[in-house]
């Protein structure tokens, strides 16, 4: 079977060789001595020609022509020194002095010149007079010396080899000379040199410059190793080419024996590769099937004998995605593959059951012997697809989340802090637009605010700091929840917030993800709420002190009335008697107070110039505080009315200007401010004001004190909440300064920076310049007639009312609660005139009482007292059927004219 050459390779041992696409290169061990042998004697031949080739056939030209290179380049560079030499004889040819300046300059030039390979290579001159060197860099002893007088490097008169120089160098372009002379490495060694001599006329210089033999032969070193090596180099490569083609003849025939088993080989690789391919591979002439593999045979849900031999359009549905026709689409991708193409392309396909999967297609050409083929890889895809569905719906989603969110949603870089992107919600709570936050930290936004400079650098400071707090805790928790912060709008106001941050990837880095809430309005209601419920506790007690105090008052100064009237004309029981009457009014002014810190206390409704009150305040602190404080009054208000009592506002104006004077021990200034400000504007609209007015009136005290810590600035409006020293301070100034402004319908705002002072900010609605006056004031009592129920659980109220209106000519049935005064009222034979009505009582209150007397008498004139009262209870009482109020403790004046029914006294009670 087979031949002997195949038989002698059957037949001899091997060596295995594997290169390095994993095939083996098998060579017949017989063959490579005789193979090797050949070739070595046929490379060592070439070599000894090349060798001698390069001795005696290459050197000497190539010496001749380095010599001839370098004594050309000696010549151009004299010839260039010459034409300068020319150009500066033409230019000082006149003047001798510069032209000998010149020259010396000239020369100073040349000594310092080096040129050539090595930068060694220089100029030297000859001149007059006798020819001498007047310009050597390396000889230097040898210029301007008589050359009679020296020995030349030959051994002989420096004179001799001049004067030969001189005569080349005299002819019409010069000469080369070879001659003797000092190396200019190692001047004890003299070697053989070449130069170009030529003399210029004018100044009968004679100019020269040359090579050294020597290393001219350097150079023939150097290139003969390199041919020498390029030959070598060059033999040994044929060596290695000959050996390889040789051995390549040696074993053709057996390569085929083995590239033919190799191809067995290979093709049972392919098949096992085919078929277990996770994707399916299918062979196609044209559009029908010719092969398959099993992948192939599972996706589409068929028998593999069932695919082979079917057209291509079995297996895709009519039309695909795009509405296009499938067959008409598949052609041309066919005939494109056909061209040469390699297409990859997404494709619906469809299974034997008819549903319909997406697959990604690749589709190539493959040559064959028979011809050309296609081969097509097909991946399903549908679990892909699924999750790509998945993802762009969560996407589509987070979308609509993101742009229609109510919270300010926000991305920041973990590591910078630089804004990334922001959502709707964020310009609409911050009031910046994306393209102003965008690739800026919070800091560097804070700077295009409308914030003063002091609050800009210490608000940096502070949001750095947050910053850096809540990127270290996402580092070590991962997530911030519910954290409270604050947020300066691009107006300058400042809000509160409520954010939660995660770290979530961001365009392949890690961002902070945090959904912002503006929780400012809720935080101030907060604010007011708690410090409403403080004051309401105060209040109550306060309003239980006043309302005794009151009661007792009424006694006093009730009874001093009376004695006041049957008091002999005494001058010294008068004068007692009028200081017991001035005490208890005092007593009674005392307990006003409390109930307007209470705001139990009924406000009196008076309109008040607020620079008039301003004005007198600070005419009292004149004459009161130390002068190292200066005041200084800013009034700026076009209108400076508000409507409430005088006497409040005013105290609450000392309470504040005192404590500023407390902060300043060392002196300062307190400054009184006014101005108005649009009841629509975005500073008003921010408050929890109770009032709708069009305008307000906004009144500052600020000092230049020792400022309020920020930790304290929460409590300031506590009762009893100071921190001057034991028995400095109450603790309830500026509660009562809190609760006269909350009852004129106001707000009180403080900012404070330790160490630069305090401002406290007073919002009050402005009044027309007419207000009703309520000031009482002090006549004579009115007398009458007719039966009075006085209703009080107070028996000393009873008697000192019983006396007060008996005196007065009334009839006086007493009642000491209020279930005694229905069954007085009840079975009464006659009318009441009038009934007076304690709204404090025990048992049955005021307004129980006041409803169930108004059952059994609809016409009596009811009038309620009490020691504090309220404009919504006397709504609420005058609802109810009361007629009139008259607060505790009362005149008897007062009380006198409040039983006459008019228009007059119903406006004054």
């Amino acid at each position: 079977m087979f031949t002997e050459k195949e038989t002698k390779f059957q037949n001899c041992p091997t060596l295995n060789l594997s290169n390095n696409s994993g095939k083996s290169t098998v060579i017949d061990c017989f063959s490579i001595k005789p193979v090797l042998l050949k070739v070595t004697v046929i490379a060592l031949t070439a070599a000894f020609l090349y060798g001698t080739l390069i001795i005696w056939g290459l050197i000497p030209p190539l010496r001749q022509s380095l010599i001839d290179q370098k004594n050309e380049t000696s010549k151009r560079i004299v010839e260039v020194v010459l034409s300068y030499f020319q150009q500066i004889e033409s230019s000082f040819h006149n003047d001798p002095v510069k032209l000998s300046s010149a020259k010396a300059d000239i020369l100073e030039r040349l000594r310092k010149i080096r040129f050539g390979k090595e930068g060694k290579d220089y100029f030297w001159i000859q001149g007059p007079p006798d020819d001498r060197i007047i310009m050597h860099p390396y000889r230097s002893d040898f210029e301007n010396v008589n050359p009679e007088k020296v020995i030349g490097p030959d051994g002989h008169l420096l004179r001799i080899l001049l004067t030969q120089i001189g005569e080349k160098a005299s002819l019409e372009n010069g000469d080369f000379i070879e001659y003797k002379w000092h190396h200019r490495d190692e001047l004890a060694l003299v070697a053989t040199k070449i130069s170009y001599v030529r003399k210029f006329v004018p100044w009968g210089w004679t100019i020269g410059t040359g090579i050294y033999l020597d290393d001219l032969e350097n150079e023939v070193v150097i290139w003969k190793k390199r041919l020498l090596f390029a030959g070598l180099f060059t033999s040994f490569v044929a060596f290695i080419m000959a050996l390889l083609i040789s051995f390549r003849a040696e074993k053709a025939i057996h390569r085929e024996l083995i590239l033919k088993q190799n191809l067995l080989d290979q093709q049972q690789k392919y098949k096992i590769l085919f078929e277990a391919a996770n994707d399916a591979i299918i062979l196609m002439d044209s559009d029908r099937i010719l092969s398959c593999n099993n992948k192939a045979a599972e996706i589409f849900g068929r028998l593999k004998d069932d695919i082979r031999g079917r057209l291509i359009d079995d297996f895709f549905p009519e039309f695909q995605p795009d509405h296009t026709p499938s067959r008409e689409s598949a052609r041309k991708l066919i005939a494109q593959a056909y061209s040469g193409e390699s297409l990859f392309f997404e494709w619906i396909h469809t299974r034997a059951d008819g549903t319909e999967f997406p697959a990604e297609v690749s589709l190539q050409s493959l040559p064959t012997n028979d011809g050309t083929l296609l081969m097509a890889i097909i991946r399903d895809i549908t679990t892909r697809k699924k999750a790509e569905m998945e993802i762009q719906r969560r996407e589509e989603l987070f979308r609509m989340v993101f742009e229609n969110s109510p919270f300010g949603i926000c991305f920041n870089d973990l590591e910078s802090g630089q804004y990334l992107k922001v959502n709707p919600a964020f310009t609409k709570i911050t009031g910046y637009e994306p393209s102003e936050v965008i690739g800026k930290v919070y800091s560097e936004i804070l700077g295009s605010a409308d914030i003063p400079e002091s609050v800009l650098k210490a608000e940096v400071v502070k949001a750095r700091e947050k910053s850096e707090s809540v990127i270290r805790v996402l580092k070590e928790k991962g997530v911030v929840n519910l954290e409270e912060g604050t947020f300066f709008k691009k107006d300058g106001n400042m809000h509160y917030t409520l954010f939660t941050s995660v770290i979530v990837p961001f365009d392949g880095r890690d961002a902070i993800l945090s959904l912002t809430v503006d929780v400012t309005e809720r935080k101030i209601l907060s604010e007011q709420l708690k410090q409403a419920g403080k004051m309401d506790v105060l209040g109550q007690l306060a309003g239980g002190i006043a309302h005794d105090f009151n009661n007792m008052l009424a006694a006093i100064l009730g009874n001093g009335e009376l004695l006041a009237l049957d008091l002999p004309d005494v001058p010294e029981l008068r004068a007692s008697m009028n200081i017991i009457l001035e005490g208890a009014r005092r007593a009674a002014d005392l307990t006003q107070k409390l109930l307007a810190f209470s705001r139990k206390g009924k406000v009196v409704s008076t309109s008040i110039n607020i620079h008039d009150s301003i004005n007198s305040t600070v005419a009292l602190l004149e004459r009161s505080i130390d002068r190292k404080i200066t005041l200084v009054k800013n009034f700026k208000a076009s209108e400076g009315m508000v409507s409430g009592d005088p006497t409040l506002l005013q105290n609450a104006f000392l309470n504040l200007a005192i404590n500023a004077r407390d902060a300043m021990p060392d002196g300062g200034t307190i400054t009184f401010s006014t101005d108005n400000i649009s009841g629509f504007s975005s500073i008003i609209k921010q408050k929890n004001l109770k009032s709708a007015a069009s305008s307000y009136l906004v009144i500052t005290i600020s000092d230049t004190g020792t400022g309020i810590p920020e930790k304290l600035l929460s409590r300031i409006f506590e009762p009893f909440f100071t921190t001057k020293a034991e028995g400095a301070g109450t603790g309830l100034g500026l509660a009562a300064v809190y609760g006269t402004v909350m009852e004129h319908m106001g707000e009180i705002t403080v900012d404070s920076e330790p160490g630069k002072g305090t401002t406290f900010t007073i919002y009050l609605p402005n009044a027309g310049e007419k207000a009703e006056n309520s000031v009482e004031s002090i006549d004579e009592p009115l007398r009458g007639s007719g039966r009075i129920l006085v209703v009080d659980d107070e028996s000393i109220i009873r008697s000192t009312t019983h006396s007060m209106l008996s005196m007065l000519g009334y009839e006086v049935i007493l009642a000491e609660d209020g279930e005694m005064a229905l069954e007085i009222v009840e079975r009464a034979n006659a009318p009441f005139d009038a009934i007076l009505i304690d709204m404090v009582m025990p048992k049955l209150s005021g307004r129980e009482v006041l409803e169930g007397i108004r059952k059994f008498a609809p016409d009596a004139r009811i009038i309620m007292t009490s020691g504090f009262d309220r404009e919504d209870h006397m709504i609420e009482l005058r609802r109810l059927g009361a007629d009139a109020f008259l607060q505790k403790p009362y005149r008897l004046s007062k009380l006198s004219r409040i039983l006459v029914s008019s228009p007059e006294n119903e406006n004054e009670s």
